[in-house]
């Protein structure tokens, strides 16, 4: 994960769920119906821990905990809808198709995620890590992001990548 970043991750996996999701409801055999669930519930799980950090690294440390409690509140939300989808398509074969669907318009909509600038930053893309911070900081409504975000560059001759924020 760490020579792809969370962004590629992300949609990989949303992709691999939707695939997966929807070859299941074609699945000839029992191994392969559980191969493609195995692979569908690896997926769901990268998908939400590399979501859940892009969303607190890009919120404000005040919003922090309420976006947590939001993100988790939803996910139990959606684990109750999947139980009632369940009651309404009772067909096994049709409910993985249903299930499936919201991943494909997840996956299309994932082009418009940020990458993680502290990726950007760690692999030596700087300037991409700068621009990524200064569009979710006018996206929080932070005067000024073009001069107070900057890239500070070498100590002792060695290059040195540090992003100064003087917002405070």
């Amino acid at each position: 994960m760490w020579r792809f970043g969370r962004k590629v991750m992300v949609k990989w996996c949303l992709l691999l769920v939707a695939i997966s999701g929807t070859c299941t409801a074609f699945a000839s055999s029992f191994f392969i119906y559980c191969s493609l669930r195995f692979l569908a519930g690896f997926s769901s799980m990268v998908i939400l821990a590399n979501s859940r950090m892009l969303a607190i690294e890009w919120t404000r440390i005040q919003s922090r905990d309420s976006l947590l409690t939001l993100i988790n509140s939803i996910h139990g939300i959606g684990i109750t809808v999947l139980g009632g989808l369940a009651f309404i398509f009772r067909k096994w074969r049709t409910l993985p198709l249903v299930v499936a669907a919201p991943c494909f318009l997840f996956f299309l909509s994932s082009r418009w995620l940020v990458e993680s600038s502290r990726w950007l930053i760690a692999t030596n893309k700087p300037e991409q890590g700068l621009k990524a911070l200064r569009k979710v900081a006018q996206i929080n409504g932070i005067k000024n992001s073009e001069e107070t975000l900057n890239v500070e560059v070498s100590i002792k001759g060695r290059r040195l990548w540090v992003l100064m924020d003087d917002i405070s």
